[in-house]
């Protein structure tokens, strides 16, 4: 199993003082993992998709001085095919992750496949990025008329007229539509 394949590395040091020192890295790489399917009121908005190489940079920032042991301090920044996905800050003492750095990309790839809401929250919270990730990436999930138009009217909420008309643009012919909406509204 490849760790990590880094892309980028960039490493800052500070002294301020005999008792205060900080540092923060920044360290570009590629990863590969499974998320997903992720289903809201039985209605699955994200399939099952395995993502091979999306672009990730995590940020370290760790201060040390008398009152702190050592904070740690993570911003992940992750897109693949495109989408920006989501920008997160998150802190973290030492003792939180066991003083063991090691797990960290094993760590970071359950954090992804638990949380795939906050993963595709920018996806999520518009249907138009939505259809557009369902017809760049989420293509499985195109296949099926019904579970398209289940998202969308159900979760996005969107009248009988939006949905056709969504389900039009993603290029589904009248009688899918008129069937689709039967089965599903």
């Amino acid at each position: 199993m490849i760790f990590l394949s880094i892309v980028k590395g960039d490493l800052n040091c500070s002294l301020i003082d005999d008792k205060n020192f900080s540092a923060d890295a920044t360290i570009g790489f590629d990863l590969d993992v499974t998320l997903g399917p992720y289903v809201v009121h039985n209605i699955e908005l994200i399939p099952k998709i395995t993502i091979h190489g999306p672009a990730a940079s995590l940020t370290i920032d760790v201060a040390i001085n008398p009152q702190v042991i050592a904070s740690l301090g993570l911003r992940l920044k992750f897109s693949w095919a495109s989408l920006p996905l989501f920008d997160l800050d998150v802190s973290v003492s030492l003792a939180d992750i066991g003083n063991d750095l090691k797990n960290l990309y094993t760590e970071l790839i359950k954090w992804l496949q638990n949380n795939v809401d906050k993963v595709f929250s920018n996806i999520l919270s518009d249907v138009n990025k939505w259809i557009d990730a369902v017809k760049s990436v989420f293509t499985s999930l195109a296949n099926d008329i019904d579970k398209v138009a289940n998202v969308l009217a159900n979760f996005f909420n969107t009248t009988a007229g939006d949905c056709a008309a969504f389900l039009h643009e993603m290029g589904y012919e009248f009688e899918a539509i008129v069937g689709a909406h039967c089965r599903v509204l």
